[in-house]
């Protein structure tokens, strides 16, 4: 009877945080939405309200005014529950890398290699909601139909997204106003409680290449220069 050399289940869970932090270091949808790892059966978060308002004059002697506690609203969402599996076949069992019979077969490898695989489909799924979620605010998820589990879509939810409409569409080269567009963009953080940082958007590269073949002078045609000449902004 064989027997097998592999990595412990305890190994194991020192390996994959690693290969976790490798594969979404550079992946920019968990530096907007980050992983956050807890055993819940009913994840909930509370959300506070803006602050509003402007600090209102004393005077000396006088008592400073009351200013209500500001609001929250609280939510809940049940997780999705997802897994998977490989199998590694009698074939790759039986090989044998050393001329002694009675040695134990290495498989470390293909165990290992089973659980990357693993883990970058589970990164690569919640890679995929975060950007639907992001683009289109709503996902949906449903069980595959395999023949041996219920199906239908089974882990869905929709928010509430707030979207501003390009003046003209970036099809249209000679008078696409984008970085009009942008500024527009940038005013709707005004009394939202949000802030936009340093302005960074998100697009794919059918989009960057409209953005990129805009001629308008009156926008980015206008704002473009030759070798040597000065940068506007």
């Amino acid at each position: 009877m064989p027997t097998f050399a592999y990595p412990t289940a305890m190994e194991l869970l020192e390996i994959g945080p690693v290969y976790v932090q490798q594969q979404i270091q550079n992946r920019v949808g968990f530096q907007i939405m980050p992983i956050v790892e807890t055993d819940a059966p009913i994840v909930s978060w509370t959300q506070k309200d803006s602050y509003f308002g402007l600090q209102q004059l004393r005077g000396l002697n006088t008592s400073p005014h009351s200013v209500a506690r500001t609001g929250s609203n609280r939510y809940s969402i049940e997780p999705g529950v997802y897994g998977e599996f490989t199998t590694i076949d009698e074939t790759e069992l039986t090989r044998r890398a050393s001329t002694n019979s009675n040695a134990p077969i290495p498989i470390a490898d293909l165990v290992v290699e089973s659980q990357e695989q693993l883990i970058g489909r589970e990164l690569d799924r919640i890679e995929y909601i975060i950007w639907t979620l992001l683009t289109t605010g709503t996902f949906s998820v449903a069980v595959p139909n395999t023949g041996t589990a219920a199906t239908g879509t089974l882990h869905t939810d929709t928010f509430t997204l707030q979207t501003a409409t390009k003046a003209v569409d970036w099809d249209t080269a000679g008078s696409a106003t984008p970085l009009a567009d942008f500024r527009t963009v940038n005013l709707l953080g005004s009394a939202k409680g949000v802030n936009f940082g340093l302005g960074t958007a998100y697009m794919n590269q059918t989009t960057a290449n409209k953005l990129l073949s805009v001629t308008n002078t009156a926008d980015l045609g206008g704002r473009r220069t030759v070798g040597g000449g000065t940068i506007n902004s």
